[in-house]
């Protein structure tokens, strides 16, 4: 949890006070893991200061999919904070938005009717298949499919792989993890 606020907290320009009160360690620690962050990961800095200055440049951000948002380069840290949330949020709605629809083409390009995986939800960065599992597992095509749009998404424009946790059951509190290794059983 600590890694995901930190993460959260340099990618949007937070201060140590807060990040300290939000993760609940000590002023001192925060400031020490946020500059040990920086240190290991120098490139978020970089980025996120050419995104604001083309910003400024431009009058608007831009998503991982090339939709623009129009801001103020004047306003400050206001529309800083707006540069960073496009671009984090916007991209992550552009990954998930693509996704959904890869994986529905690619379930009526590749499964009989039968095995195709059918979106019931799709939550932040979650998405939620109803699939037949007629021996108790899910079909491995099935769950194949959507692993690879969800991976694949945005492929080409990311410089890291995407990790795509899957869970199977019947109800949300009774999922058990499927790993990569299940979807060719």
């Amino acid at each position: 949890k600590i890694a995901k606020a930190l993460a959260y907290a340099v990618f949007y320009g937070q201060g140590a006070d807060s990040f300290a009160e939000k993760a609940h360690v000590s002023v001192d620690r925060a400031r020490e893991l946020i500059s040990q962050f920086r240190r290991t990961y120098p490139g978020i800095s970089k980025r996120n200061a050419r995104e604001k200055h083309k910003m400024r440049a431009n009058g608007f951000v831009e998503t991982l999919a090339g939709r623009r948002r129009a801001l103020d380069a004047a306003s400050g840290a206001s529309e800083d904070r707006k540069v960073l949330n496009t671009l984090c949020q916007g991209s992550a709605a552009d990954l998930i938005k693509r996704a959904m629809a890869d994986a529905h083409r690619e379930a009526r390009r590749r499964l009989p009717e039968r095995e195709r995986p059918r979106l019931v939800l799709q939550l932040h960065d979650e998405l939620v298949y109803e699939v037949r599992a007629d021996s108790g597992r899910p079909p491995a095509a099935s769950v194949r499919v959507v692993r690879e749009c969800m991976e694949r998404a945005f492929d080409a424009e990311l410089n890291v792989p995407l990790v795509v946790n899957v869970t199977f059951g019947e109800r949300f509190g009774s999922m058990t993890p499927l790993s990569a290794e299940d979807d060719v059983a």
